[in-house]
């Protein structure tokens, strides 16, 4: 065995038309040569060729971890949570569970419902202006209002919501978004119930957006078959893509 300090590409003319190179390790006899057809007429170090491909090499992995990296984001993009103000003046779901960049939209059915961003400790009440949110009213006479309120979900704190048209807020129609083991849906409803009306915050949106309703239900509150399996067959591809890009993921990132 031996351990070659370098390994030289020596340029040595052919007979034919090609170029040819020969490599001489260290102390290796001439005739243990083997020809190498190089694009080159100078003599180089062998090392530093390869160092050179090494570095490219790791340049290119670098970018392919970096892309596994934002497939991966891609693939666990912010979930859009429906959420109903129904005819029977309740939400429907009236609580849910949310990350930060969920978005949450809100449907609104007859009559004349709205939703606000609630001050837990002030049932019926609207958080401190400058933040939460408001939908306005949506006046709708039949079926699904043709137009959603849309809002981002910034952190995963308890968020109480309500509707305040009237006295439904005093009567049931509330929600909660994250609640916990000190803030409840149960415990907000109640207090709530004591009250005569809810505050309107005032007579324009604010902390969402009002946008334009893609898919509204013709009979209200109640998505059709085809709408739950859509739902059920996009939730299983993006589980599958999950699983997939989690796996290769942990296999590059770990290399």
């Amino acid at each position: 065995s031996f351990s070659p300090r370098h390994i030289i590409l020596e340029y040595i003319p052919c007979s034919d038309t090609s170029s040819g190179i020969k490599a001489r390790v260290g102390a290796i006899p001439p005739q243990t040569y083997h020809s190498l057809f190089l694009p080159t007429t100078n003599t180089i170090q062998l090392t530093t060729y390869i160092s050179i491909i090494i570095r490219e090499l790791a340049a290119m992995f670098a970018l392919f971890k970096s892309l596994v990296v934002c497939g991966l984001v891609a693939v666990t993009q912010a979930d859009t949570i429906k959420i109903t103000a129904q005819n029977d003046n309740t939400f429907n779901p009236n609580s849910v569970t949310a990350k930060k960049g969920d978005v949450l939209e809100f449907h609104f059915q007859p009559k004349n419902h709205s939703v606000v961003a609630g001050d837990y400790k002030y049932p019926c009440s609207p958080l401190p202006i400058g933040s939460g949110f408001f939908s306005g009213y949506m006046d709708v006479e039949s079926g699904e209002a043709d137009k959603v309120f849309r809002v981002t979900v910034n952190n995963t704190d308890p968020m109480a919501f309500y509707s305040s048209q009237g006295d439904e807020c005093p009567k049931g129609m509330v929600g909660m978004v994250n609640p916990n083991g000190t803030e409840t849906l149960d415990d907000y409803k109640k207090r709530a119930g004591s009250l005569a009306r809810g505050v309107t915050p005032g007579n324009s949106p604010y902390g969402g957006d009002v946008t334009g309703n893609t898919s509204p239900s013709p009979s209200g509150s109640k998505n059709s078959d085809k709408d739950k399996g859509d739902k059920s067959g996009a939730g299983a591809l993006r589980a599958s893509l999950l699983a997939l890009a989690t796996a290769w993921g942990a296999i590059i990132l770990s290399a």
